[in-house]
């Protein structure tokens, strides 16, 4: 649950004075600038493209780790971190995306593990003074495919999380289930997009195959016979909630629109529930399985399929009208054309 906004002298919500409320979930540690510099702490930020200007990564893991020491916090919402332990010697920052309510995993390559655990970077091996480290992430526009813009986008599909929440408790509108997964593939047929199946929540825990060829891993990439066949088996996928296509060179602003498209759909499933969302799931699939992976009207259909069209209309236009609103909100002026 989002805090509303702290008292004069609360203003770090992970690391609060007294009388102050008590840490969010997303908080596990210090943040901020510390006076001890053996003890590591900075500032991690991602660069936004329409802003010009690097922005917090907000409360994301942050792991000291030197052989079996080893120190767990997280960012505030400026983007700080404080480590609670001394390392004298040198010591390795690594960038782990996820918190108490939000975990980000990724498919780049045809190796498995990879969907197994979160998406981590390490920022560096750092020694000396460690009180004042930093690290942005940025954008790769001529590999969008690489690991780097895959990190770009988990560090944004992040702040995307505080800020939905925030923006659905501003609007009176329903905020995020807890403990979401998304899924980073750079492999789905459909590039730029994403889907919110909420296998992680709902019951069953399962999607058809055609529907992971479309969102996930599209079977015309070479090299992936096993990663489909886990796939389609449901080992993989029975917990993800929401996939991401960021194998696309988007603004800052597109990337936020269709992130709050996708959560929009995850509060969404929280207020219709199981039944209501298979339902969803089933529809969107039957279109993809008649207009074809690469048809035009993939996945919503043309609306001529009576209730299963009802549901996908209502769905889409929900969460395309709260994506649109939101970023709108976050950007304003600086927003590309189509969200003015």
């Amino acid at each position: 649950m989002i805090p509303t906004l702290p008292a004069p002298g609360c203003d770090d919500p992970c690391n609060p004075g007294p009388g102050c409320p008590l840490p969010p979930p997303e908080c596990g540690g210090g943040s901020g600038e510390t006076l001890d510099k053996k003890k590591p702490a900075g500032k991690i930020t991602v660069w936004d493209s329409n802003l010009g200007m690097e922005v917090p990564v907000k409360r994301t893991r942050v792991v000291a780790r030197r052989w079996f020491k080893i120190d767990v916090v997280y960012t505030n919402d400026q983007g700080e971190f404080k480590c609670n332990k001394r390392f004298v010697n040198k010591v390795n920052i690594l960038v782990k995306f996820l918190n108490n309510n939000i975990t980000i995993h990724g498919l780049r390559t045809p190796r498995l593990w990879q969907m197994w655990f979160p998406i981590k970077k390490g920022i560096g091996i750092y020694s000396g003074n460690l009180s004042n480290i930093s690290y942005r992430f940025n954008q790769n526009t001529l590999e969008p495919h690489s690991r780097t813009n895959r990190n770009w986008w988990a560090a944004q599909t992040m702040n995307s999380q505080v800020e939905f929440n925030e923006m659905a408790a501003a609007n009176n509108i329903g905020g995020l289930p807890s403990f979401l997964r998304i899924l980073l593939t750079g492999w789905a047929n459909a590039r730029g997009a994403g889907s919110a199946p909420m296998n992680g929540h709902r019951n069953p825990q399962i999607v058809p195959p055609l529907w992971i060829n479309y969102f996930v891993l599209n079977p015309a990439h070479t090299g992936f016979a096993s990663t489909l066949n886990w796939l389609y088996n449901g080992i993989l996928i029975r917990k993800t909630d929401m996939t991401i296509g960021y194998d696309k060179n988007l603004q800052s602003d597109q990337v936020k629109s269709l992130i709050y498209h996708e959560m929009a759909h995850a509060a969404h499933y929280n207020k219709v529930g199981d039944n209501w969302w298979n339902e969803l799931v089933n529809a969107e699939t039957y279109e993809i399985t008649r207009f074809g992976l690469n048809g035009a009207q993939s996945p919503y259909g043309i609306g001529d399929d009576g209730e299963m069209s009802g549901r996908i209309a209502l769905a889409e236009s929900w969460a395309e009208h709260i994506g649109r609103v939101m970023t709108d909100t976050k950007y304003g002026i600086t927003s590309s054309a189509q969200y003015n």
